[in-house]
C-alpha cells in the first residue's frame, strides 16, 4: 500500500510525465535546489506538508483524495513525527522542518501569520542559546533519561543542531508580518519550569542566574516589538495582543498566495498538527479572531497595560529566579 509521499510523487508523474518537466515544475514553485528536488522525486526525502500543499494547489489536486479521505467529516491532518527511537532525531527533524518552512515563508511576500500562544514556543528561543538548550534538555530528559545526563551542565547540544539554531535565529526577524495573542502567564510558565529543574538539583545556581538573564532578554525582545510594532532587526510588522482569558492551547494560521494552513503547536512538546482542510482552517481563524475580541492590543497602543504587564514580568522573573 502506497504511503502519502509515494501517492504525491505518483500524482506528479501522472500529471507531468516527463522527468525534466517535473523538475522544472517543482523548481518554479518551491525554493529548493536541483539535488534536493531530485531526492524528493526519488522518494529519498519526503516532501514536507507545506510543500505538498503548494504542489496540490498548483496541480489542482486534493490532498484528501491522495489519502482517500472520502468523508467530509474526516478532514486530513498531518503530524510530522520522526520514526527514529532516538529523541535527538526528533529535534533534528523539527529544526529541519522549521528551516524548510522559513525558506518557503520568506519567498512569499504576501504571507501573513496569526498565532495564539499559551507558552513560549521553542522557535522564539533560537536567539537565546541557554534557553534553547534548556528547552531541548527538558524534552530529551523527559523522554530519554538513560542517554541524557542528569545534570544540565553535562548536556551539550550536538554541533549541527546548534549551527541550525543560529541560522534560524538570523532568519527569525525576517519572517512575514504576524499577529500574536499571548497568555498573560506565558513567561511565568517557563520560569516555573526552570525553578523546578533547579529544585531537583539538575540546574546549578549559576545556570539558573544565566537563564534568568536570558529570560529578561526575551522580555526585552517582546517589549521592543510592542513599543514599535515591528521586529528590531527587520522592521517587519508584528502586532501583539494580551489575552484577558486563559489560553489553553497554541494555534497558528498561515495564509499565503497559494495556500492556507492551520497548526496546533506543542503536541508532545515539540510536534505540530497541521491541516489544509478548508473547514478546519476556517474554524481556526474564527477561533483566533474570537480570542482577539477578548484581548488587549499592546503594540504601539495600550501603553498603560503594556508598561504594567512588562513591569510585572520583570519583577516576577527577578523574584522567582533570584
Amino acid at each position: 500500500m502506497l504511503g502519502f509521499n509515494d501517492k504525491l510523487i505518483k500524482a506528479i508523474e501522472e500529471l507531468i510525465p516527463r522527468k525534466k518537466d517535473q523538475q522544472a515544475f517543482l523548481q518554479n514553485i518551491l525554493p529548493l535546489g536541483k539535488e534536493t528536488i531530485y531526492r524528493r522525486l526519488r522518494g529519498e526525502i519526503f516532501f514536507t506538508f507545506s510543500e505538498a500543499c503548494i504542489i496540490a494547489n498548483k496541480l489542482k489536486i486534493s490532498l484528501d483524495t491522495l489519502v482517500q479521505v472520502e468523508n467530509q467529516n474526516t478532514p486530513l491532518f498531518s503530524l510530522g513525527l520522526s520514526t527514529s527511537k532516538n529523541p535527538v532525531d526528533t529535534v533534528k527533524l523539527k529544526l529541519q522542518q522549521h528551516e524548510d518552512s522559513y525558506t518557503q515563508f520568506l519567498e512569499d511576500p504576501g504571507l501573513t501569520i496569526k498565532s495564539v500562544l499559551s507558552f513560549v514556543p521553542y522557535s522564539l528561543l533560537f536567539p537565546f542559546d541557554g534557553l534553547f538548550k534548556f528547552k531541548m534538555f527538558q524534552y530529551l530528559y523527559q523522554l530519554d533519561t538513560k542517554n541524557v545526563p542528569d545534570r544540565y551542565s553535562a548536556f551539550d547540544l550536538p554541533e549541527e543542531l546548534n549551527l541550525c539554531r543560529q541560522d534560524l535565529s538570523e532568519k527569525n526577524p525576517f519572517m512575514p508580518k504576524d499577529m500574536t495573542i499571548i497568555d498573560r502567564k506565558i513567561f511565568i510558565y517557563m520560569v516555573e519550569e526552570i525553578n523546578f529543574f533547579h529544585s531537583l538539583g539538575i540546574l546549578t545556581e549559576e545556570e539558573k542566574k544565566y537563564l534568568r538573564e536570558e529570560m529578561l532578554q526575551l522580555i526585552h525582545y517582546f517589549e521592543y516589538i510592542t513599543s514599535y510594532g515591528v521586529r528590531e532587526a527587520s522592521d517587519m510588522e508584528s502586532l501583539i495582543y494580551l489575552s484577558n482569558v486563559n489560553v489553553y492551547y497554541s494555534y497558528t494560521l498561515v495564509r499565503g498566495n497559494d495556500f492556507v494552513c492551520s497548526y496546533m503547536d506543542g503536541i508532545y512538546s515539540l510536534n505540530t498538527i497541521l491541516s489544509t482542510d478548508a473547514i478546519i482552517c476556517k474554524m481556526h481563524e474564527e477561533w483566533i479572531e474570537s480570542l482577539k475580541r477578548f484581548s488587549t492590543l499592546i503594540s504601539v497602543s495600550g501603553e498603560i497595560d503594556r508598561r504594567s504587564f512588562f513591569s510585572l514580568q520583570k519583577k516576577q522573573i527577578e523574584d522567582l529566579l533570584s
